[in-house]
């Protein structure tokens, strides 16, 4: 999932993952804040997390 505030994986908790080339992705648990506050969004929805908006713009 993009997001403003950056890229997404949902999946085990393996914090930051970054291969050359490729833009940086946060792997986060399904019960992680962040993971909540986004579940069931779809891209152009909005979310509060931690007092701020964050925009969903692409779920792949």
């Amino acid at each position: 999932m993009t997001t403003s505030m950056g890229r997404f994986y949902i999946s085990i908790s393996a914090g930051k993952l970054a291969v050359d080339g490729a833009p940086e992705v946060f792997a986060v648990s399904v019960a992680a804040p962040v993971a909540l506050a986004l579940k069931g969004l779809r891209a152009v929805e909005e979310a509060v997390f931690n007092g701020k908006a964050v925009r969903v713009t692409a779920v792949e």
